[in-house]
């Protein structure tokens, strides 16, 4: 009987320590996200934006615009009760309740590519806004100090150590970035896949969200301008 006890004691100790490894990175401790199961890493080359990668960089057309939207188009996800307890003791009593199951969020990932599509946007702020009132002007440069220094903490957060050498260029004297490192990347079409499956596709339907004082999220005259512009309100 003794030995059955030590055995299960061993066996939960095993678990404990499988369940904390698979929660730290090869450097240190990794925060528990429902997705770590969807991670899969890879050695990826970049290649420098212009003439070579034309799908997201450049000015608006009809293509680039679908490519950022489809970027885009499961960043509004479900998560369960249970990840909620295992996000944070306090997420399920904060949390935004959706109407047929689960609670509402999204991945820091897409945060991030959100925050570059809004600066796109600024960069042809000409194109997309051009009738913005001095408030709607107000509230967007509100909204894109947020994102730089969201893409700030992101970028010093996760300390991309991939060596930037320099190389000689031939019609300048200064030296030039040579981007042909590789760097350590998540393989996306493997974590887009898996937030497929749990996305809201839904979201923006007219009341499908509801404040629970405020009413109906994703209406009014103003709805379709603020999901462009984008919003920072202080909670």
């Amino acid at each position: 009987m003794l030995l059955v006890i030590h055995i299960a004691i061993l066996t939960t100790w095993i678990a404990i320590a499988i369940s904390l490894s698979a929660m730290r990175s090869c450097s240190g401790q990794r925060v528990y996200s429902p997705a770590q199961e969807a991670l899969r890493f890879e050695a990826h080359v970049w290649e420098p934006s212009g003439a070579s990668n034309p799908l997201y960089a450049g000015k608006p057309t009809e293509a680039r615009d679908k490519a950022w939207t489809e970027l885009l188009q499961y960043s509004s996800l479900r998560f369960t009760v249970e990840e909620l307890e295992m996000i944070g003791p306090t997420r399920k009593d904060e949390g935004v309740k959706l109407p047929d199951g689960g609670y509402l969020g999204t991945l820091m990932v897409f945060h991030e590519l959100h925050c570059v599509k809004h600066l796109r946007f600024y960069l042809y702020a000409a194109h997309y806004f051009p009738e913005l009132t001095a408030e709607q002007t107000k509230a967007r440069l509100v909204h894109l100090d947020h994102c730089l220094d969201i893409l700030r903490v992101g970028a010093m957060c996760r300390g991309d150590t991939a060596p930037l050498t320099m190389r000689w260029g031939r019609s300048q004297p200064r030296p030039l970035a040579n981007f042909s490192s590789a760097h350590s990347c998540v393989n996306w079409d493997s974590l887009n896949g898996w937030a497929q499956k749990r996305a809201v596709t839904h979201l923006f339907d007219p009341g499908y969200l509801r404040h629970p004082v405020l009413g109906n999220v994703f209406e009014g005259p103003d709805a379709e301008l603020i999901g462009l512009i984008g919003a920072v309100e202080v909670p």
